[in-house]
């Protein structure tokens, strides 16, 4: 049976944690024109800071004169700075895509990355209309379903119509007012 720790060590493993226990840090590479120097820099400080890793996001090339993506310089800096991360400790991972919208200004909102949103919301007994919001450019809402109780309790849905902007629907009788 192991044995349990003490409060002491506890408080040691917080003021000094395990490598495989600190958190690994985004690093955002703004096209894959970089330069050793600087990679060692940043890593160093971040090994120093007590970051436990990295995890590579690239995103596409932001001048004319960058190295094409996932070309063998691209790749040989990747190389490079997964073989300093380990030399300093620090995992190293690699987020596999271009960044965000994974392609650059060309790809249109309906190419792009999505994501699916929810939100639950308490509706008043007496409500019957309420406003459709979007949300941010490109965002739409794609469906709505009301159920009976509250927001806490889990019971059947029905979908809600949008009509001229709005969700309407009726109260349950047990919800009127």
């Amino acid at each position: 049976m192991p044995t349990r720790p003490t409060l002491d060590d506890v408080r040691a493993g917080w003021l000094n944690p395990p490598p495989d226990s600190r958190p690994l840090m985004r690093w955002w590479w703004f096209g894959p024109n970089v330069e050793r120097a600087e990679l060692d820099r940043e890593l160093s400080a971040m090994a120093a800071a007590g970051i436990g890793g990295v995890e590579v996001s690239y995103v596409y090339p932001l001048g004319p004169d960058s190295p094409d993506l996932l070309s063998e310089t691209f790749r040989n800096h990747l190389r490079y700075a997964a073989e300093q991360a380990c030399r300093l400790g620090l995992r190293f991972d690699l987020t596999l895509g271009s960044g965000w919208s994974f392609g650059g200004p060309h790809i249109s909102t309906e190419l792009a990355a999505a994501k699916l949103d929810f939100d639950r919301r308490e509706i008043p007994p007496a409500a019957a209309r309420i406003p459709v919001e979007n949300g941010r450019p490109g965002e739409q809402v794609v469906a709505a379903f009301l159920g009976a109780g509250s927001v806490g309790e889990r019971t059947g849905f029905a979908p809600l119509e949008i009509v001229q902007g709005h969700w309407t629907f009726r109260p349950a009788p047990d919800r009127a007012s």
